[in-house]
């Protein structure tokens, strides 16, 4: 049940959001962090990793790293 409220979830804030989907995510978490909220956190951190698998977000890549040339 919890996961299919994760998949629900993710998908909403995708078809709501688009591209943007990934960081609402992450705002909802870091929002659950600053009232101390840890299961709501660990919730909108699943959302955000299962966000990032359905568009294909590179996790811990900013832009900077993003377009350095190796």
């Amino acid at each position: 049940m919890r996961q299919q409220a994760i998949k629900d979830e993710a998908s909403k804030l995708v078809s709501e959001f688009g591209d943007s989907a990934y960081e609402k995510a992450r705002e909802a978490m870091r929002e659950a962090r600053r009232r101390r909220n840890m299961r709501l956190e660990r919730y909108f951190a699943k959302v955000a990793v299962t966000i990032a698998g359905q568009t294909g977000k590179q996790i811990g890549e900013d832009t900077a790293t993003r377009y350095v040339v190796p």
